[in-house]
């Protein structure tokens, strides 16, 4: 895949898709995913759907590893509490990525499904 940027080149992406999740209570996904040498995830979109219990609220954030060991958030979602998406642009990369979540409400559950461009 490819975009064009504003001043007219071409920049190749790769897809960066995050495992589906079905969330439950506060964690995050115990494996990073490996993104290589790209420095930037373009336009990462989060959904949520199959949004269950009463009050349930989900917030997401993006982390970045070195060594899919030590991890940094880099920028939050804002509260999902119903079925919908959100988009976001990260950069810089480390070498791993991954989600973690806070979970709030009675009997709570989302499945989320997250995916983007690398560049």
């Amino acid at each position: 895949m490819s975009y064009q940027r504003a001043d007219g080149r071409y920049v190749y992406t790769e897809a960066l898709k995050l495992p589906s999740t079905v969330i439950t209570a506060t964690g995050n996904m115990a494996a990073g995913v490996d993104v290589g040498s790209a420095t930037i995830c373009r336009a990462l979109t989060v959904t949520a759907s199959a949004v269950g219990g009463t009050t349930p609220s989900i917030t997401i954030n993006f982390q970045t590893s070195p060594d899919n060991s030590t991890w940094t958030t880099q920028a939050s979602y804002t509260a999902i509490t119903a079925n919908g998406s959100q988009t976001k642009t990260f950069s810089p990369l480390e070498r791993y990525t991954r989600l973690s979540w806070t979970v709030t409400g009675t009997t709570p559950t989302f499945t989320i499904v997250a995916s983007g461009d690398l560049v």
